[in-house]
């Protein structure tokens, strides 16, 4: 059984899960560390979160949920920084992962966004997210319904 609870990079683990990601072509984790440790991304904003996903004593995932800085909706969120160990991929961690990030997360976001690479617009599209074509984001989970931010209604 995995457990999920809030995780940094200081996480007994992650330096094995970053080498791993790294290995793999993939930067998400390099990002979440270099923001972490400069204080350029704590996930301290109303609404953000970061999970690792544990087996037992050994990180095998993380996910983040941020405030979208790329989107000028104001209730806009993203999704970041989600990574599963290859040894772990395809046992419904990533999914897990995703659920976390949301849960409760309408309380601050109208949609969450996600850049993801093409390998995983498969398994986004699964999880309830549409298709995007916008240079900051791949794909988008909406929470609420909310008006287009470039959509004016008129009164008849």
């Amino acid at each position: 059984m995995f457990t999920l609870a809030p995780v940094t990079p200081d996480a007994a683990g992650f330096d094995r899960l970053l080498a791993e990601s790294r290995a793999g072509g993939h930067q998400m984790l390099s990002y979440f560390d270099e923001n972490w440790r400069s204080g350029a991304n704590t996930f301290d904003r109303d609404g953000e979160i970061v999970f690792g996903a544990w087996d037992g004593e050994t990180l095998v995932g993380t996910c983040g949920r941020n405030v979208d800085p790329y989107d000028p909706h104001p209730r806009a969120g993203r999704i970041r920084y989600l990574y599963v160990a290859e040894q772990y991929r395809r046992h419904g961690i990533g999914q897990l992962l995703i659920g976390a990030m949301q849960r409760n997360a309408a309380t601050y976001f109208d949609y969450l966004n996600t850049n993801a690479p093409e390998a995983a617009f498969a398994f986004y599209q699964r999880l309830g997210f549409v298709a995007l074509s916008r240079e900051y984001a791949t794909h988008r989970y909406v929470l609420t319904q909310v008006q287009p931010h470039n959509v004016r209604t008129h009164k008849a």
